[in-house]
């Protein structure tokens, strides 16, 4: 099962991110913003904009994340989450349902990035 799930991963479309790191974060803004719908059934300008989306997401959250002491700084977080929200929202134009799924989405935004940079081994 598990050289199944391995094989499953290796074969899907990365679109030019990282497999660990990245395509996580397009797989939570895809979800939040188109539900279960297949990646592969939206048009080609709705994944370059989800892409794009996603990689200014990352930049912002790698920056910030990087500063001194984030993970242990409440005031920290949540200034990236007040950027985060406020870079959503710029997205207004291209993503209809953003503004009602804002909060929601930053909040685990923040939890996938801790996940991922957040953790100490």
């Amino acid at each position: 099962m598990r050289e199944q799930l391995k094989i499953g991963r290796a074969s899907e479309e990365t679109y030019g991110l990282d497999p660990k790191k990245e395509m996580p974060f397009l797989g939570l803004i895809k979800k939040e913003l188109y539900g279960k719908e297949n990646i592969t059934e939206l048009s080609d300008k709705e994944i370059d904009a989800l892409i794009e989306l996603t990689k200014d997401i990352i930049s912002l959250i790698e920056k910030e994340t990087k500063k001194v002491d984030f993970w242990d700084s409440e005031h920290k977080q949540k200034i990236l989450k007040g950027r985060i929200r406020d870079f959503l929202l710029e997205k207004e134009n291209i993503f209809p349902n953003i503004y009602d799924k804002r909060n929601e989405i930053t909040q685990k935004l923040l939890e996938l990035a801790w996940n991922i940079h957040g953790k100490r081994d």
